[in-house]
């Protein structure tokens, strides 16, 4: 075998060695300085998009059949081309042990396109964990993420399986519309000028909880997975709802109010054997970093939009990844970390888009005009904006049988 030309070792210490083969000379290593380095989540993210070039510079050929562009939208993801499929039918009670309980579609992997879950069951039932943050500065799709996340939830479970309670510290638009569906027990918005709001807002969350530790101790049993396994046994027992607490701009909430800490390590510690589920959004970590070091621990799954600095996105997902996201054209793209598992690259389907309204299609007619010409009705998809879809979505789903 012919020996290299070259030779190179890199030790434990990083340190980067290259041999000398000159001939009839004793080999020696050269020291040639520090090899760079890498974790793996960025180590794998950096392999994928090298992939499709070659060592000449030049970008790889692809095949000249062009497969059709999918549909990405939010009615495409969950089976339906409008707002009016999605109503009561399509809600199950799902058993407590299916997969698919409490697990929603929030888009699509980038760049295989496959559908990506958001599974806020327990570890020990396969799922990601209760518990989370999003994060995503100005502009990165975080508002239109959260509408996403939400109607995925309401598409397909029943008002006895699963709760809201949403929050808004700044009074956004996040929830827009969505005060009328069925499993939301309230919306609380506009929190930063309504000060009497914020401890009412305790005194919910704080009841919550008493009330469920109540139920499963009239129950006699420790946790809400027991509950349901004698109740799905034919126990004379209520259904419970899963409670899912979204907080958007809870960071501001946090800066202004320090004593929420307490609540929320509350929520996080009893949350688990109660079934209360968080998820914390926010456009910046960075006024109350001491206090997020407290509760980042308990946080199994992190959704990494556009970050402010390359710092905060290694700080949520391990990579600077996060920050090098385009400023504007990709709202809603970002990253999905659980555990020690590397970031998924994914975009959030656009709750948005082009549906026609059923209700305000105009009735066909063949009376001629006054030209002789038959009169031509326009059912083209019409452009919609979220909380439009949000709006028609919940009243679609309100529509229970009588």
């Amino acid at each position: 075998m012919a020996r290299a030309d070259y030779q190179m070792s890199v030790k434990r210490n990083g340190e980067l060695h290259a041999a000398s083969n000159a001939p009839g000379s004793t080999r020696t290593w050269d020291l040639l300085g520090n090899a760079d380095s890498m974790s793996r989540a960025e180590a794998s993210i950096f392999a994928s998009r090298l992939a499709g070039w070659s060592i000449t510079g030049e970008q790889l050929p692809t095949s000249k059949v062009v497969a059709e562009k999918p549909d990405t939208g939010f009615l495409a993801m969950i089976g339906a081309k409008t707002p009016d499929e999605v109503t009561y039918t399509r809600w199950r009670e799902f058993p407590d042990n299916d997969r698919d309980r409490l697990r929603f579609k929030i888009g699509h992997t980038r760049p295989g396109g496959e559908v990506l879950h958001l599974d806020i069951k327990e570890g020990a039932e396969f799922g990601m964990g209760p518990h989370g943050i999003i994060i995503g500065t100005t502009g990165s799709g975080k508002s239109e993420t959260l509408a996403t996340l939400l109607l995925s939830g309401m598409a397909d479970h029943t008002p006895e399986q699963l709760n809201y309670i949403l929050c808004d510290f700044k009074g956004g638009v996040s929830f827009v519309g969505m005060e009328n569906d069925p499993r939301v027990l309230a919306i609380i918005t506009n929190m930063e000028k309504e000060r009497d709001l914020l401890k009412r807002f305790k005194v919910v969350i704080r009841g919550e909880v008493h009330r469920r530790e109540g139920i499963l101790q009239k129950a006699g049993v420790s946790k809400f997975a027991d509950y349901e396994e004698a109740r799905q046994a034919g126990a004379n027992l209520p259904p419970m709802p899963a409670l899912f607490i979204v907080i958007d701009e809870f960071a501001e909430l946090m800066d202004k109010y320090p004593d929420f800490l307490e609540m929320f390590n509350q929520i996080v510690t009893v949350g688990r054997a109660l079934r209360i589920h968080l998820l914390l959004a926010t456009q910046t970590l960075a006024k109350i970093a001491s206090q997020w070091s407290k509760l980042e621990g308990n946080m199994s799954y992190r959704i990494c939009l556009r970050t402010q600095s390359p710092s905060e996105s290694n700080q949520v997902i391990g990579t600077r990844e996060a920050y090098h996201l385009p400023p504007s054209g990709d709202e809603g793209a970002g990253y999905l970390k659980v555990g020690g598992e590397p970031p998924i690259y994914f975009k959030a389907a656009y709750t948005g888009g082009k549906w026609v309204d059923v209700a305000e299609k105009p009735t066909t007619t063949t009376e001629p005009t006054t030209d002789g010409q038959p009169q031509q009705t326009d059912d083209k998809p019409v452009k919609r904006t979220a909380a439009d879809l949000v709006t028609a979505f919940t009243a679609s789903s309100s529509r229970e049988p009588a």
